[in-house]
């Protein structure tokens, strides 16, 4: 069958994530890449992704300086997370 108007795949799959309301769960997804991006290799080696809840991003973090140092960049991660996100998701993240 011949279509008239066709459509670019992109447009059919962005029209079924925004029929079924999954536009904010895909950038959910997108969390953990973008904190192992945003803090680099060697950070994201010792502060290693644990879960994302209600707003609050979950850091694995062993060692006390470590731990210290990223609890003073809090702000400017959630600020560069949000950023790339194009959206406030990310309320706060706690350092374990």
């Amino acid at each position: 069958m011949y279509m008239n108007n066709p459509k670019h795949i992109k447009s059919i799959i962005d029209d079924f994530i925004t029929s079924h309301h999954w536009e904010e769960q895909i950038l959910i997804e997108s969390i953990p890449s973008i904190w192992e991006s945003s803090i680099g290799d060697k950070v994201s080696s010792i502060a290693t992704f644990q879960r994302f809840e209600n707003g609050i991003i979950y850091i694995k973090v062993p060692l006390a300086p470590w731990r210290n140092e990223l609890i003073l960049r809090r702000q400017d991660y959630i600020q560069l997370i949000n950023d790339k996100l194009g959206k406030p998701i990310v309320n706060d993240i706690i350092f374990r």
